[in-house]
């Protein structure tokens, strides 16, 4: 009977030291899988801020491009006006008024003529 209880004992021992074993393996597993999912989110994290840091880069490179653009629009409205100035400057306010003053007169004479054939038409 000693020698029964040595065997179970021996083949407990073995199953302790196999069930040792594979907490042993589970565990290194486990801590390998946390290392490989660590990494694999530190590279990732790495990913994001270099995408972050080009995206910024390309938003300034765009803010410059937009101000360079705004500048650009703005001469030339500039230049528009001062064209539309420059057209209407080349026409003397003299020559305006003249023109008027002429348009005044055939009016005048065209109602002069209006009124006498209405007078020539009346028994």
């Amino acid at each position: 009977m000693h020698v029964e209880v040595l065997i179970k004992g021996t083949k407990l021992t073995a199953l302790i030291d196999t069930a040792a074993q594979a907490t042993f393996l589970k565990a290194k597993d486990s801590e390998s899988f946390k290392l490989k999912k660590a990494k694999k989110l530190e590279e990732e994290i790495e990913y994001l801020k270099k995408l972050n840091h080009s995206l910024k880069e390309e938003n300034n490179k765009l803010k410059q491009e937009k101000e360079s653009l705004d500048n650009k629009v703005e001469e030339l409205e500039m230049k528009i006006a001062e064209k539309e100035v420059l057209d209407y400057n080349d026409i003397p306010l003299m020559v305006l008024s003249e023109e008027l003053t002429i348009k005044d007169v055939e009016i005048a004479q065209l109602k002069a003529d209006v009124n006498k054939l209405e007078k020539k038409l009346q028994p």
